[in-house]
């Protein structure tokens, strides 16, 4: 080797190459390497503590407080972005994943060598003090069950985590039931950053507390979440209100109060959030497109980028009237999400679905329709552009759908109608080659998907056609 050309050393490559590498890798074998060099030290450390899972629960080990305060420390604090409060001992607290089995919840420990047990103590302030040094957290969970008990020293530690936070907090997670959320949210609270609003209220079904369930959903969206989404109307950019049925294991319930949750009270009580761009709601039976449905959304149709309606709980023919009386431009939307929440094959027929979707087609650029199970005359409805017609979809690079049958002549449709696609996730149960009857060569394919990252359209639907004909 020359004497002038300097050696090429790993610990030489910038710090961007290293975060590249680190990202391909999981925390605990980025953890691992963090002896070669500073940098992959600073990203370990950097993904082993961005997320802080403190436990809700009142038993702890004596050696918690020391634990505890070590995540206090200035090299720790600062690493801190996300504090997730939960209802159970997650497996590992900087894996926001959290416990697979039920198992886990209470023998599970921290693989940081022992350092850190997330089980917490909330008689003790010093959790609270400690909280108070993550000066960079911008997200925070609030997660509890039914069987969790929001005891004084809880909500003691729950308050004093949301006002030292006040000042940096951008999302807001509250996955807790109706009952909490007044106990939780107090009616001076001001998150002045606050960004992303996700409210998950946890529902409890049981046999004839059907009333007693709606009239808590009405006190508390009148009472509490209406005031508060109010009250940050300014800052919010991202609302998501999808209501989550839970049940106990030994309660055996066939109440469907998840369908007569009516969104419009929601709707009416909203007032106008100038910068919204995310919406996220459910949309249960009783919600119809009244003039508060329809005002909400004209009142945001400058804003609105990215909409997902879930219509899980909903009727077929309440499904059906929804999307045919729902007539509001959306100038701005560019990803939709329609989780419509059944897969029967006697809903191929679906008329109001291409009118819906043909409002907006010109600017999307992400289209999902989940648990929407499609066949060939609706999937040709809606992709199938006539020439001359106002309806193109010449801007869509995502396609997620579900199809009952899929074959070639769907296939060449899809290449021609949308030239812009780049990523096609279609899930198929029958599809049919070009020489297969009705009869015979039929090939049944339960959950059988497909996943394509496209560069050239045709080519790469026409390799589907080729994949599809040698399993014939």
């Amino acid at each position: 080797m020359p004497s002038q050309t300097q050696p090429l050393y790993a610990f030489n490559l910038p710090f961007e190459v290293w975060q590249h590498i680190s990202s391909f890798l999981s925390v605990d074998e980025v953890w691992v390497l963090q002896g070669l060099n500073r940098m992959l030290r600073g990203i370990a450390l950097d993904t082993r503590f961005r997320c802080i899972k403190v436990n809700l629960s009142p038993q702890h080990p004596a050696s918690y407080a020391r634990r505890f305060r070590f995540l206090g420390e200035d090299h720790i604090a600062k690493r801190v972005k996300e504090i997730h409060f939960l209802p159970h001992v997650p497996q590992d607290p900087f894996d926001v994943k959290g416990p697979r089995h039920k198992s886990e919840m209470r023998t599970s420990r921290s693989q940081f060598k022992g350092i850190f047990e997330d089980v917490v103590s909330p008689e003790s302030n010093f959790i609270v003090t400690t909280i108070a040094r993550f000066k960079k957290a911008s997200l925070l969970r609030i997660e509890a069950s039914y069987d969790t008990r929001l005891r004084p020293p809880v909500l003691q530690l729950i308050h004093g985590s949301l006002r030292i936070l006040a000042n940096t907090i951008r999302n807001l997670t509250l996955m807790v039931s109706f009952d909490m959320m007044s106990t939780i949210i107090l009616p001076d609270l001001v998150l002045t950053r606050l960004e992303a609003l996700e409210i998950v209220p946890l529902i409890l079904e049981r046999p004839n507390n059907q009333s007693e369930i709606l009239t808590l959903y009405s006190n508390t969206l009148k009472a509490t979440l209406l005031p508060f989404v109010n009250r940050h109307r300014l800052t919010l950019k991202s609302f998501n209100f999808v209501p989550q049925k839970t049940q106990m294991l030994w309660i055996s319930s066939k109440s469907k109060c998840m369908a007569h949750f009516n969104m419009s009270l929601l709707f009416e009580g909203i007032n106008h959030i100038p910068h919204l761009v995310y919406l996220s709601v459910s949309v249960p039976a009783t919600t119809s497109t009244n003039d508060a449905t329809q005002r909400f959304f004209a009142l945001h149709s400058q804003s609105l980028r990215h909409l997902q309606i879930s219509m899980a709980h909903m009727s077929v023919p309440n499904y059906l009237t929804f999307l045919e009386r729902f007539e509001v431009p959306l100038p701005q939307l560019e990803v939709l999400t329609l989780d419509c929440g059944f897969r029967s094959r006697s809903l191929i027929a679906d008329p109001a679905l291409p009118k819906f979707l043909g409002q907006y087609a010109s600017n999307l650029i992400s289209l999902k329709l989940l648990k929407k199970q499609l066949g060939k005359c609706e999937i040709f409805s809606l992709f199938e552009i006539p020439h001359g017609s106002p309806v193109v979809y010449n801007k869509l690079r995502r396609l997620e759908v579900c199809l009952y049958c899929l074959t070639p002549e769907i296939i060449d449709m899809l290449a021609c109608s949308l030239p812009a696609l780049e990523e096609l996730d279609i899930a198929v149960r029958i599809f049919k080659g070009e020489t297969a009857s009705n009869n015979g060569r039929n090939q049944v394919l339960f959950a059988w998907k497909c996943v394509l990252v496209i560069t050239d359209v045709t080519a790469a639907l026409r390799l589907v056609t080729q994949f599809l004909e040698s399993l014939l």
